[in-house]
C-alpha cells in the first residue's frame, strides 16, 4: 500500500497530534527547528532575510504556541497591511 501523501503545499502537523505546546515533544520541536533553518537558507540562496515578526511567529510555531496555519494567516496579514515584508532584503 502506498501512503498517503499531503496535498501539494500543505505543512503536515507533527506526529504528536494538535498543535499545542504540551503535545509537541523535544523530537517535534528539534523536527520543526530544522525546517525553520532550511526556509532560512532558501532565504538566503536568494540574499533574503526573514523579518522580526517572522522569527517570532517561526519561534511560536516551533514551541507550538500556533498552528502553521495562524503562522501563514500572520504572513498574509503583514503583506497585506503593508507592514514589514515577511522577507526584506538583508
Amino acid at each position: 500500500m502506498v501512503p498517503e501523501r499531503p496535498e501539494p503545499g500543505r505543512i503536515e502537523q507533527d506526529e504528536a497530534g494538535p498543535d499545542h505546546a504540551d503535545s509537541i515533544d523535544d523530537a517535534g520541536k528539534r523536527r520543526r527547528r530544522a525546517a525553520i533553518a532550511s526556509a532560512d537558507g532558501s532565504l538566503r540562496a536568494e540574499n533574503l532575510v526573514a523579518s522580526a515578526e517572522s522569527d517570532r511567529d517561526a519561534e511560536l510555531w516551533i514551541d507550538g504556541r500556533i498552528t502553521a496555519d495562524e503562522a501563514v494567516r500572520r504572513a498574509i496579514r503583514r503583506h497585506h497591511r503593508g507592514g514589514p515584508a515577511s522577507a526584506g532584503k538583508p
